[in-house]
């Protein structure tokens, strides 16, 4: 398994979690993600990325152990996302929600074209 060094850049964080760099620049951007830019370099901290990264994954859920041939292959918080989807209970969704949510973003699309119109021909 590879170590990762306590202070990463740009590359090597992308790396350690399994994005790409285009990623962590629009998380960057977008400020998403916790990082520090010195002389003009971006700077990870292995620790603080492993805290954010579990603050905001799904640690609420129960986890089970990740089989070790797959946990080797990705970040240990992503293995705890997966586990805690497996245990994510969807029983109480009725296909028939869908359908309702469907019918009202629909209908808000349409009383939003209305809205529309009307302003535009209010300044014609």
């Amino acid at each position: 398994m590879r170590t990762y060094p306590e202070n990463m850049n740009l590359t090597t964080a992308a790396q350690y979690l399994g994005i790409s760099q285009i990623t962590v620049r629009r998380m960057l951007k977008d400020k998403e993600i916790p990082a520090a830019k010195l002389r003009g370099r971006w700077l990870f901290k292995k620790n603080v990325i492993d805290e954010w990264v579990a603050k905001n994954s799904w640690a609420q859920f129960q986890t089970k152990p990740v089989p070790a041939s797959n946990a080797r292959k990705m970040h240990p918080a992503v293995a705890r996302l997966f586990a805690a989807m497996d245990n994510f209970d969807n029983s109480g969704l009725d296909p028939a929600d869908w359908d309702e949510a469907k019918k009202v973003i629909a209908e808000e699309e349409a009383r939003r074209e209305c809205e529309l119109i009307e302003l535009a021909e209010r300044y014609e």
